[in-house]
Formats: structure tokens, sequence, C-alpha cells
């Protein structure tokens, strides 16, 4: 629906997760016209105390403490 709403040619879909020590990232871009996955890539970052923190207050958990990271 969105796509049609602003006529794009392509969209970014995909998912993300923490989890111990790292973030996976999943995205994809996705023609609209008829769901043909032009790219696709998968990763796993390493991320520290710093990071970890930003992704907690995103959703509304406390903050760890240093070296406090599952």
């Amino acid at each position: 629906e969105v796509s049609r709403t602003y006529n794009a040619a392509a969209v970014v879909v995909g998912t993300y997760a923490e989890w111990g020590d790292r973030l996976y990232v999943s995205a994809r871009i996705v023609r609209p016209a008829d769901n043909l996955i032009i790219a696709a890539a998968d990763a796993g970052i390493p991320i520290g105390d710093q990071a970890a923190n930003a992704i907690y207050k995103q959703w509304g958990f406390p903050e760890l403490s240093s070296g406090n990271i599952r």
C-alpha cells in the first residue's frame, strides 16, 4: 500500500534482532510491482555497551552498566 501511495519503484524491508553481544540485521530491496527481490543482505554486527544502551533506550529498557551485556 505504501509503495502505491508514493509510486515507489522499490522498497526496503527487513528485520533486526539483538542476541547477546551482536545485532543481527536482515534487509531486502523489493520491487513492489511483482515482489521481485532485487538485493538482499544479512549481517551480524558486534555491539558494545554504548550501542546496546541506545537499543535498550529505544525499547524502553533501563541502561546496562559497563561490561554488563548478556
